[in-house]
């Protein structure tokens, strides 16, 4: 297996994930358990695919879950233990992934083989965009945005693409359609687009 390739834990839930973004979590089930407990002690990833059909929970012979092939790598960035023994944690996204191999381990966890896909090359925000910072600057006064402690750059084109598209209350199918953009301009151009849209 190459460099650009690793195995590692599949986490489908319904929702996208974006590179830098952050998002909280409740882990109950076991084999999430041992996985979260897993990338701790290692201080190691899983991946975040959204979740077409089947349920993030699975019994043991259930189907695996029907989901998309592009998806972001995530680390773990705090936990707390919280009552009916579950956990919270809250993951930020790493490197976006393209999944190309799936089975499920012995105990029950779905695992993909994936390949890490090129960094997207980076730029100061051009001013036609500040409306969308703007925007996103207001978005991040929520109390439960702030409580996990996101760092915001103005001056980032991939972070306030990545964090807008994270916050904005869209379709799970268009943040899907926003993460395969290669380019973080071609997403911010998407973005507009969106905005423009649903304030009209």
């Amino acid at each position: 297996m190459s460099t650009n390739n690793a195995i590692m834990p599949l986490f489908p839930l319904s929702t996208v994930m974006f590179p830098g973004a952050r998002f909280p979590l409740q882990i109950f089930e076991p084999r999430y358990m041992d996985m979260v407990t897993e990338c701790l002690r290692n201080n190691s990833e899983f991946c975040i695919v959204q979740l077409l059909a089947g349920t993030e929970v699975a019994g043991q012979f259930g189907q695996p879950p029907s989901i998309e092939y592009i998806g972001c790598s995530v680390r773990i960035v705090d936990w707390d233990a919280l009552p009916h023994n579950r956990l919270g944690i809250v993951v930020e996204g790493v490197r976006k992934v393209d999944v190309v191999n799936t089975y499920r381990n012995d105990n029950n966890l779905n695992i993909g083989e994936v390949e890490f896909l090129p960094d997207e090359p980076d730029c100061e925000l051009p001013e036609s965009y500040l409306t969308l910072w703007e925007l996103l600057e207001t978005l991040s006064q929520h109390e439960t945005i702030q409580k996990l402690g996101i760092v915001f750059d103005s001056r980032s084109s991939i972070n306030v693409a990545n964090h807008l598209a994270t916050l904005l209350p869209i379709e799970n199918e268009q943040k899907q359609a926003l993460l395969e953009l290669n380019n973080p301009l071609d997403r911010l151009e998407e973005l507009a687009a969106i905005v423009a849209k649903l304030e009209s």
